[in-house]
């Protein structure tokens, strides 16, 4: 096996990109390889296309654009800094774009050994039309690719 030494975790600060980035904080750990957190915001044209918003004058956008940015660039330095201290090498940044395309250029541009990500486990008819962040990344990238499936609610 070809030793870890640049690992990317996507994250959405989901539950799922959680347990996810703690698989990764704990490989980054064990093989001494700097950890790179993404968080992608989605391009807000192609987004519109699927979600329905109203529009607020292009400047009220941009001015929440770059709170958004603001604010996950704060949580990210957050869980840098956390996991700094616990001796994970750890750096972070905001993408913009479709999620998936982000997450194959960025490893086909920068050292990259694995991406870990979280995944819903989707399955049926909404998995087969909709597909998934993962499972795309999975097909598609440069690299291996780690999904962490969150923990399991009973029914």
């Amino acid at each position: 096996m070809k030793p870890l030494k640049n690992i990317v975790c996507a994250t959405d600060f989901s539950d799922n990109s959680n347990e996810a980035l703690n698989y990764a904080s704990k490989l980054a750990k064990t093989f001494g390889a700097e950890l790179v957190l993404i968080h992608v915001i989605e391009d807000v044209l192609e987004a519109a296309a699927s979600v329905p918003f109203t529009y607020a004058g292009i400047e009220g956008f941009d001015r929440q654009l770059i709170q958004l940015k603001a604010k996950i660039n704060d949580e990210l330095q957050k869980k840098s800094e956390e996991l700094n201290k616990m001796g994970v090498k750890t750096s972070y940044l905001v993408l913009e774009g479709n999620p998936v395309a982000e997450l194959i250029e960025y490893p086909a541009d920068h050292p990259c050994d694995l991406i870990v990500m979280g995944t819903y486990g989707r399955t049926g008819l909404p998995h087969l039309l909709i597909g998934s962040v993962a499972e795309k990344v999975v097909r598609k990238a440069p690299c291996a690719v780690l999904t962490v499936r969150g923990k399991q609610r009973s029914a």
